[in-house]
């Protein structure tokens, strides 16, 4: 398989079903829990990445391909609620349907960048462009809706990308095949739409010393029930120390994102929030507003910062072995300054994923194996008080005083799926300690394991335990446990090149979520067409050709 630096870059040439991703990622586009099993992920594990590959001898240089794929599938759970088992409907991009008995329609169409060669550092190439769209209809026994989780366009300048509309993506160091879910941008909502300048891959690619990041400005739905017309802000850096070749590799660097803007009734000057450049700067650089109250007109934000300020520190090393590899990574939380007075250090999404690089012969086959582990229960301490600063605690994950619809997108959590929204809660345990969630102090020891039967046939698996103690506010005495497991296998049928089948089994059993036990079929079509614009010099003429394959 790919290095971790490798497979960061390869999970930008949209339109490939990429499913094995370690970190750094800010897109994926197979949209469910599934392991590839098309051969362009049976790639040596020696040699240099792709981009040097690219440069040694790249055939398939000045292609642009095209992705079709339509998809058709059902739902059926026994449960004593009305939710599908949690994996069923977690980390999906908001695209799971309501509802024990569902079916569900898609189709998408996505257009990816030109392959092209690296000369050096400093070639930058040619403007280039790509899109992509993709639509979800759901149906059930009394709810039906139409999805639009993908429509973007995207141009690319060299290691520059610039792109506006709705895209999948998650944020964050993590393996994101087998993870529970990035802390801060799981893939669990819908895509919030945005426009975004990024480096989505790490550049200069061939240095010992490559970095990525991302500048971007959003928009929340404005149906929300408390606060309309929010926006986001979003930046990222993180920094890559080593080789391609390197048997060791450094990771590290830091998110963003705040909620600002919109109009609300609480804590606001005449139902208006901080919106003007004066308060955007202020979002920009995270800073105080303490001592200037009347800056923006009310005392919330003037007691504060401008908006909710969230996001992580992630560290990861990757050891790369002759026929395995091993990715260690943890993402440390901030909402408020406990992190920085080291109060809530404990805190954090801590994991271990091991990877086998030896290329598939036959047989069974363990490909990949993750351990995860989620902590929330710190918070900075049960009391919150301005002084002394180490006392500042409670910092009440994805709740906000202000913006009260919390960290979520069409009622969603955006981050981790294991910080409960009151709306995925168990009839049994009603919401108490939040406006939008009632359960962000958690332990989670979580598990997955994805492999093969044989070379068209593949699994993956998912086993999460968590105890979940509510919130300060509102606790559960005593913690609630919970368990949730997964399991998939998908075919490739011989006989109908491009059409993969597969079925799947969920599993719910504990106090925090309805039980349930469902089964989930599919069948999915995936054809691409390709084509490649040649200039051939000629006598100083410039002659083109189109190709298709």
């Amino acid at each position: 398989m790919l290095s971790l630096a490798a497979q960061a870059q390869e999970l930008h040439k949209e339109p490939n079903d990429l499913d094995f991703n370690f970190t750094g990622a800010r897109k994926a586009i197979t949209p469910s829990n599934s392991l590839s099993t098309n051969s362009s992920n049976e790639q040596s594990t020696t040699g240099p990445a792709s981009a040097d590959k690219e440069e040694v001898k790249n055939k398939d240089f000045g292609w642009r391909t095209t992705r079709f794929q339509v998809e058709a599938g059902t739902y059926l759970a026994q449960t004593s609620g009305q939710l599908q088992p949690f994996w069923f409907r977690t980390n999906q991009f908001g695209t799971a349907p309501k509802g024990p008995v569902a079916a569900t329609l898609r189709g998408s169409i996505h257009t990816g960048y030109r392959s092209q060669p690296v000369t050096s550092t400093w070639d930058w190439g040619k403007l280039d462009f790509g899109y992509g769209v993709e639509v979800v209809l759901n149906t059930s026994t009394n709810h039906t809706q139409v999805l639009l989780p993908q429509a973007y366009a995207k141009m690319r300048l060299g290691p520059l990308e610039l792109y506006g509309g709705r895209r999948r993506e998650v944020v964050g160091l993590m393996d994101t095949l087998l993870t529970s879910g990035s802390y801060i941008w799981s893939g669990n909502a819908l895509p919030i739409p945005k426009i975004e300048l990024s480096i989505p891959e790490y550049w200069p690619a061939r240095s010992f010393v490559g970095f990525k990041g991302n500048f971007s400005h959003g928009f929340f739905e404005n149906s929300r029930p408390f606060v309309q017309g929010a926006m986001l802000h979003q930046k990222s850096l993180y920094v890559r120390l080593g080789k391609s070749n390197s048997r060791v590799r450094l990771y590290g660097g830091f998110n963003h994102q705040v909620q600002w803007g919109g109009r609300s009734p609480f804590f606001s000057s005449e139902g208006e929030l901080p919106d003007n450049m004066l308060a955007y700067m202020y979002v920009l650089s995270a800073k105080s507003v303490r001592g200037d109250s009347l800056k923006f007109g009310n005392s919330f934000d003037g007691g504060n910062r401008v908006g909710n300020h969230l996001g992580s520190f992630d560290g990861a090393v990757e050891l790369n072995f002759a026929r395995s590899s091993l990715l260690f990574y943890r993402q440390s939380i901030y909402e408020d300054g406990s992190l920085f007075l080291l109060t809530s250090v404990a805190d954090g999404l801590h994991g271990v994923s091991w990877q086998n690089r030896s290329r598939y012969r036959n047989g069974v086959s363990l490909q990949r194996l993750t351990v995860e582990y989620l902590h929330t229960m710190s918070q900075g301490g049960s009391v919150f008080q301005d002084y002394p600063a180490k006392l500042r605690g409670r910092d009440n994950y994805f709740n906000h005083g202000q913006y009260r619809d919390g960290w979520s997108y069409f009622g969603r959590t955006v981050g981790t799926p294991f910080i409960t929204s009151n709306q995925d809660l168990g009839q049994n345990v009603p919401p108490a300690g939040g406006a939008f969630t009632s359960n962000n102090r958690v332990q989670v020891l979580h598990m997955g394991a994805a492999g093969r039967f044989s070379q068209a046939v593949s699994f993956l698996g998912k086993v999460s335990y968590s105890r979940n103690a509510g919130t300060y506010d509102v606790g559960f005495q005593p913690m609630l446990p919970q368990l949730s497991a997964y399991l998939s296998v998908g075919a490739d049928l011989a006989f109908l090149e491009g059409v993969q089948v597969s079925g799947a089994v969920g599993w719910d059993k504990g106090q925090l979520l309805d039980d349930a036990l469902g089964l989930h079929l599919r069948i999915r079509k995936t054809w691409t067409d390709r084509y490649k614009r040649d200039i051939v010099q000629n006598n100083q003429d410039s002659q083109k050709k189109f190709t298709k394959r």
